[in-house]
């Protein structure tokens, strides 16, 4: 059995991978954090044995990983806490910073972390089959990559969508870097682009589409989201993975071995 922590346990999504861990019989949860101050603090938590609680380092000593599905900010401080306790993290926060990059190198040298923008197994294959077709099509097909989430979704392109793009300019052999455009920005294209547009409106958990498009044919390869229940069978599967694995920094395609 491997015991589980729930970072920011009252959120969207960690309301979701609480009741994964809870239905999973691999797994107990050992630790379900809140900010403090949340009404939620120090409640008992439904069927389980532990309630709420706001203690990192108490959380993390009693758990053999910790999962992490909030915000940058919050991100930040798990990490530190992981590297003071030595903790693997499967962390599945979009929007992250510079300083949050070289914070989980530094926790992936001390112990497993798993991190990817979406943690689906479907989008984990779309992937791979964006960089597989990329590679195969070239340049004479044109790429672009649309999305929609939920109105409360603050970034934007989405992590999934930027994460498609980089499959795709690796299947090219070019740098995402030199070639991304932003269609909320610009209008006719130019050679080689990679182009992003992004929706946002009602509950939408996440549909992304991958457009390769030449003067004769257009190929879309698509994935939507239709439970975010999907996100965190995927993590608790990362969860499960990881604490076998050797330090370093995985993703989700390295746990399915694609």
């Amino acid at each position: 059995m491997i015991n589980i922590g729930i970072l920011g346990a009252n959120g969207r999504m960690g309301k979701t991978l609480l009741e994964a861990v809870i239905a999973d019989e691999g797994a107990i949860l050992r630790a379900a954090t809140v900010r403090s101050g949340n009404d939620l603090e120090g409640q008992p938590i439904p069927s389980q044995d532990i309630c709420y609680e706001t203690d990192l380092k108490t959380a993390f000593q009693h758990c053999d990983v910790m999962i992490d599905f909030t915000l940058p900010e919050a991100t930040q401080s798990f990490l530190k806490a992981a590297i003071s306790f030595k903790t693997p993290l499967v962390i599945g926060t979009t929007g992250l910073n510079t300083p949050e990059h070289h914070l989980m190198e530094e926790l992936a040298h001390v112990v497993p972390v798993v991190y990817s923008t979406n943690m689906s197994l479907g989008i984990t294959l779309l992937n791979a089959l964006v960089e597989n077709a990329a590679r195969t099509l070239g340049e004479e097909f044109d790429i672009e990559i649309l999305e929609m989430h939920h109105r409360h979704k603050k970034d934007l392109p989405s992590g999934t969508s930027l994460t498609l793009g980089e499959y795709a300019a690796r299947g090219r052999e070019v740098d995402i870097k030199n070639v991304q455009c932003s269609r909320h920005q610009h209008g006719a294209r130019k050679p080689g682009e990679i182009g992003f547009a992004a929706l946002r409106g009602g509950g939408v958990f996440g549909d992304h589409d991958v457009i390769l498009a030449s003067d004769e044919e257009v190929i879309t390869l698509s994935h939507r989201a239709l439970t975010r229940s999907v996100f965190a069978k995927g993590a608790l599967k990362a969860a499960k993975w990881i604490v076998t694995q050797p330090p370093g920094l995985y993703s989700m395609k390295d746990v399915l071995k694609l």
